[in-house]
């Protein structure tokens, strides 16, 4: 499955690689997918730049992370997204998400999941189910926009029980010399 991964516009005083999705990269690759990473904080924060991401590299499966100050951005590229490459699944994760699990509702239904807690877990079997898993079979820590609490136990997100067996971070999709 094509994955891309995205860090929407930030802080516009620092930019830092997003270690987060730099280990969802590697553990998808890890588990066969074909991942890529649009970061916004420099490889450009315009829609238009997005866009041209979004056409190239045709992701089944986007992912975007995000805090609460990025919600906007956040919602408007799943917009786009929608419209570029209606047929990629729409997964929510980070900060915001997991302190409100709601949020994968808001924004006219933009995102099909939302990632609470760690997204190692959930999202590379969401990947494996070709973004669409059994209601039976749900992997922790995932929420449908589709349902009316769209809540999760905190005690049901997913953890990595053993950081040491996570892949390395994909460190080739953000060099560390493009961050100042």
């Amino acid at each position: 499955m094509r994955v891309l991964l995205t860090h929407p516009p930030g802080s516009p005083h620092y930019t830092i690689p997003p270690l987060g999705l730099l280990y969802l990269a590697g553990t998808l690759r890890a588990a066969g997918h074909d991942v890529a990473l649009h970061d916004a904080t420099v490889a450009g924060a315009s829609d238009a730049a997005f866009v041209r991401r979004l056409r190239r590299f045709r992701p089944e499966l986007w992912g975007l992370s995000a805090c609460t100050n990025q919600m906007a951005s956040a919602q408007r590229w799943a917009a786009l997204t929608r419209h570029h490459t209606p047929a990629a699944v729409r997964v929510l994760g980070g900060a915001h998400v997991s302190a409100w699990p709601k949020a994968v509702s808001e924004g006219d239904g933009v995102f099909h999941w939302g990632v609470v807690g760690e997204g190692e877990g959930p999202l590379t079997e969401l990947a494996a189910a070709n973004g669409h898993p059994h209601r039976a079979t749900r992997p922790r820590g995932l929420v449908a926009s589709g349902d009316p609490a769209c809540a999760v136990d905190p005690a049901a997100a997913w953890h990595a029980l053993d950081l040491d067996a996570l892949p390395l971070p994909a460190w080739d999709l953000a060099a560390p010399v493009t961050y100042r």
